[in-house]
């Protein structure tokens, strides 16, 4: 995965899609495995501007999946 700086978690599920949260982005990026390319990185969550809005993360360090995969 090529990104901005580093991943401290990452998360694959069952759709063999990879999520990589960066704290000093305030981001998780997604990109699914069986894409050759990569830089297909999406935006998962988060604005890469810190903050406590529904749509901004704040240094995330981990990933929560859930089952609906949200």
């Amino acid at each position: 995965m090529n990104v901005k700086s580093s991943c401290w978690g990452l998360f694959v599920d069952m759709n063999v899609i990879l999520y990589c949260s960066m704290p000093d982005q305030h981001q998780v990026v997604k990109r699914s495995l069986n894409d050759s390319l990569m830089t297909s990185n999406r935006v998962a969550a988060g604005t890469d501007i810190d903050g406590s809005d529904s749509n901004q993360l704040y240094g995330p360090d981990g990933i929560f999946v859930d089952v609906n995969l949200d």
